[in-house]
């Protein structure tokens, strides 16, 4: 696995990726997550015959911070991973937030569509953001605020305490998503860059979305709190609407953080996503 940084706008992102193959997928982490949400995957890659590359998004981990104010402006984030791995045909997969940002990038820019070999959803893209644009950046400044440690050995038990399965990966990822400041561990990411990534997934809520024509989609979905499936059934009907292209898998013991609770059923279908896509 190996990281580098990509030019994009007046800034940069970062990215890590493994393997290689005519098969590639870029991988979009949920709001506050960095590239290291995707390692149990790109640990795989190699194995697969497959490119991965993960990205810090705008604001987030070690990608300065970046316009992203519609579909456009993510479609520029994923087309600069593309352009910089001279990649043709790729999927283009995110979790939570990440998965607005396809399916956003995608209805907008025809250029990005036609490069788009297929999306892959991790629980995201079908349901609602709930509250005003003042409300939802009043919880990102204050998440931000308050989510802060004395030192990161506090941070650590905290993640780990939280966490469904710490491994490795787990504590990799937990790492990558903080930093120092002012003598407290608190949260690596931009606000403004938290407001964009919530006014991006409420203007591009089911609903909102524009059709969207790919060859090939899957949403992997949580089954857990069993009290949202009324909400989620409802989401999801919304969302083949406007994507004809959508199947959809129930991960029924694991809850919105699938990538932590289930990663080999995630594994599992992500490879056969990817083995269905005719890539030559």
């Amino acid at each position: 696995m190996q990281q580098r940084r990509i030019g994009i706008g007046r800034g940069t992102m970062r990215v890590l990726y493994a393997g290689q193959g005519p098969c590639a997928m870029v991988l979009w982490p949920g709001l506050g997550g960095t590239a290291e949400a995707f390692l149990r995957l790109l640990g795989q890659a190699e194995a697969k015959d497959c490119l991965l590359v993960a990205l810090d998004p705008p604001g987030h981990g070690l990608t300065d911070p970046l316009p992203l104010q519609g579909g456009q402006d993510a479609a520029l984030v994923w087309r600069a991973v593309l352009e910089a791995f001279d990649i043709r045909r790729a999927v283009l997969a995110g979790h939570s937030y990440g998965a607005v940002a396809a399916l956003s990038a995608v209805a907008a820019d025809h250029g990005l569509r036609s490069a788009t070999a297929g999306l892959l959803l991790y629980d995201g893209g079908y349901l609602h953001q709930e509250g005003t644009p003042e409300e939802r950046h009043s919880a990102c400044r204050r998440q931000i605020a308050e989510y802060t440690f004395r030192t990161w050995d506090a941070f650590l038990e905290r993640a780990q305490a939280e966490a469904p399965i710490w491994d490795s990966a787990a504590q990799a990822a937990a790492r990558a998503m903080m930093m120092e400041r002012e003598g407290r561990v608190c949260l690596r990411v931009d606000a403004r860059s938290c407001a964009d990534a919530l006014d991006l997934i409420a203007a591009h809520g089911p609903e909102k979305l524009a059709p969207v024509d790919v060859p090939r989609a899957m949403l992997l979905r949580a089954g857990r709190p069993e009290e949202m499936e009324g909400q989620r059934r409802a989401g999801v009907a919304a969302l083949m609407r406007k994507l004809p292209s959508l199947d959809v898998r129930v991960l029924g013991q694991a809850s919105h953080e699938l990538l932590d609770e289930a990663p080999e059923a995630v594994a599992d279908n992500t490879w056969s996503f990817l083995a269905g896509i005719a890539w030559q």
